[in-house]
């Protein structure tokens, strides 16, 4: 299955293609889970085209060459199927030299950079201005986001003392929104497969006139239409589990204006939470 945007992106290249890369793309769009399983060399021979011509459609795309292409074809296919048959598509990537952590490592740094990218400042501006100005920020993000979710709920609420984690395991996640409204933010951590719960918060939300910043994979997303901003955010699949790496830099980079905007009140609550530490003895402290 091919997602909605890379199937676009193939779409709107058609007609600068030639015949040859032409006949790639329709092999993309009609069998991608084939693709996806073959180098260049194979491709071109299923086709009856060079090898070069191969490398050609992938360039137009945007792409350094086909095995890059290909990677991200992979991962596109990976990102929606259940953990079991992700397996099929775990095989070491031959195209790249070196052993398969170090793939992942850095797969992750193009994730960074690509992420990175696509950020327009006008959205974090936008995103800065609506956290700072919010009277509760309210963070929701379940299953494998729920690690983003939380380190972006500790860094804002050290900083700003007024955010609200939704909490799936004591089975009320959405219960503390009850009194959301036009003064308030959302946000909204989710990647593939979504969760349902994160997409029912987000629509409440939404009815309740609050702001909504969404942190997902892209336009596609069934969080991205009611956000207010949206941060399209890079991942791969390369093994079973999906990446969110480049998720974690976006959030970082996120709290980090929001520190910028706000350094008196971030200093005066940073202040406040490490007296509370001292009371509590919470760091472990060598004799």
């Amino acid at each position: 299955m091919l997602s909605s945007q890379l199937n676009d992106r193939i779409r709107k290249n058609l007609e600068n293609m030639s015949e040859g890369a032409r006949a790639v793309a329709q092999f993309v769009l009609e069998k991608p889970e084939d693709v996806a399983m073959l180098p260049a060399a194979r491709v071109a021979e299923r086709l009856g085209i060079s090898e070069s011509t191969v490398s050609r459609f992938a360039v137009l795309l945007g792409y350094a060459g086909y095995p890059a292409f290909r990677r991200d074809l992979q991962s596109d296919i990976r990102r929606h199927l259940e953990p079991l048959q992700r397996l099929k598509f775990t095989a070491p990537d031959r195209e790249r030299s070196g052993r398969p952590y170090s793939q992942l490592f850095h797969q992750d740094i193009e994730d960074i950079l690509r992420t990175e990218r696509g950020i327009p400042p006008a959205s974090m501006d936008q995103a800065v201005d609506i956290v700072s100005n919010a009277r509760t920020i309210y963070i929701i993000g379940l299953r494998t986001s729920l690690c983003l979710a939380h380190s972006l709920y500790f860094q804002l609420q050290q900083m700003l003392g007024n955010v609200v984690l939704l909490d799936a395991l004591g089975g009320e996640t959405l219960e503390p929104l009850r009194n959301i409204g036009l003064q308030d933010v959302l946000i909204g951590i989710s990647f593939p497969r979504h969760a349902r719960l994160t997409v029912a918060a987000m629509q409440y939300a939404h009815e309740a006139h609050a702001k909504l910043i969404a942190i997902t994979d892209g336009p596609m997303s069934p969080t991205a239409n009611l956000a207010d901003v949206l941060f399209s955010v890079h991942t791969s699949v390369l093994s079973t589990a999906t990446s969110l790496t480049s998720g974690l830099s976006l959030i970082n980079a996120i709290c980090s204006e929001v520190l910028i905007k706000n350094r008196k009140r971030a200093a005066k609550n940073l202040a406040e939470v490490e007296r509370m530490f001292r009371y509590s003895q919470i760091h472990y402290h060598s004799s």
